[in-house]
Formats: structure tokens, sequence, C-alpha cells
């Protein structure tokens, strides 16, 4: 039992390891007690503490790289990637996948807002549309505007992208062309053309647009 403290340290009968830690305690401060695995302690990792500031950028920066390079929302928080964020930034941990999701979205509704007060004002567009499959065999849909400087020079702009659910139908496109172009406000004067692949289907939507 320890005089100092009413407490009755219990030790195996070949190890005095919890009696040698206490003996080195704030109680007692007694030197070279402890055994050398003691004085090493990872019980606590040490995390570099980064600033808020600094943590918003690197958020900011970790989201924008999945919206650029379309990543997976988990992306900088598999195990790989983690370890190498724990290397690279000590003490930066990715944002969950949940605040990615949050924040995609909401930068998304800036954006079409951003377009809805644009777009109507830049004149006269050229559109361009596609179809694609990924490596899934999953099929999607995009429709980008083009504007053009006082230079003539091209400035594309994204207006939509969807996942193709059943037959890719004319009129089905056809639909989800109008719905973008009614969504951001573009006037049927303000088309000049209209791009697409040599697909029957497409050939079909250039037409009646």
């Amino acid at each position: 039992m320890c005089e100092t403290k009413p407490f009755v340290y219990k030790a195996a009968k070949l190890s005095d390891s919890n009696l040698r830690k206490h003996l080195s305690s704030s109680c007692h401060q007694i030197p070279n007690v402890l055994f050398k695995s003691q004085n090493n302690d990872h019980s606590k990792p040490n995390l570099t503490t980064i600033p808020s500031a600094r943590i918003k950028y690197l958020n900011e920066s970790t989201i924008n790289a999945i919206v650029q390079d379309g990543l997976a929302f988990d992306t900088f928080r598999r195990p790989g990637m983690a370890k190498f964020l724990y290397v690279a930034i000590p003490g930066y941990v990715a944002p969950h996948r949940k605040t990615i999701r949050r924040r995609i979205a909401t930068l998304y509704s800036f954006y079409t807002k951003k377009l809805r007060n644009l777009l109507p004002r830049l004149g006269f567009l050229a559109l361009t549309s596609d179809i694609w499959k990924n490596s899934r065999q999953v099929h999607f849909i995009a429709l980008t505007a083009h504007a053009f400087t006082r230079n003539y020079e091209q400035v594309p702009i994204v207006i939509g992208c969807r996942r193709i659910i059943g037959h890719h139908l004319a009129s089905s496109i056809e639909r989800y062309i109008k719905y973008e172009l009614d969504r951001i406000g573009i006037k049927p004067n303000q088309i000049i053309s209209i791009t697409t692949n040599n697909g029957s289907n497409m050939k079909k939507v250039a037409s009646n647009t």
C-alpha cells in the first residue's frame, strides 16, 4: 500500500510494472524506475494542431478535387489515402462523405442560381449534347451551352448532367433538354445550333430543337 495515497497496487508474481509506474508519477517523482518500454508511451499519438483557416482551405480543396475528378465522396477517408494524409499533413482528417455531399449540394444550388442570372443575358448560344456510359454500363446524358466573347472566343458552360434510366428514346431525350433549358431560363430564340453524335435518336432531337 502507498502511504501517500490510500491505494493498493497489485502486481503479478514476475512483474512490478504497475509499481514502477506509480513511483515515477507526480505523486513520488522517483527517476529512473521505468522500463524502456514504459518510457515510450504510444497510447496517444502526437497530432499537430492545424489552424481553423488552414483546415477550411484543405476541406475546400478536398471537395474541389472530388468534383473536378469525379471521385467517390469517401476517397479521402479510405485507409490508403488516410495514411498518406497522416504523413503529408499530420493532424488533418478529410471531411466525412455526408459532409461532402451536403457541401456539393450547396455548391450546385449556388451554381444553378448563377446560371439563371447569367445565361438569359448572354445572347446567342450554341448547344452540345452527348450520351455515354461508364465502366458499370450506366448511361448518362449531358447538355452544354457555348457562349462567345466579343473576340469570338468560345466559353463552354455545363447546364446539366443526368443518369438515363430506361430506353434512350428521342422523346425522353427531348424532354430532358427542354427541362434543362426551361430550368435555367434559356429562350428558344437564343439557340443558334445544337451539336450531337450520329445516333438516330440524337439526330431526331436536334432536328426538333
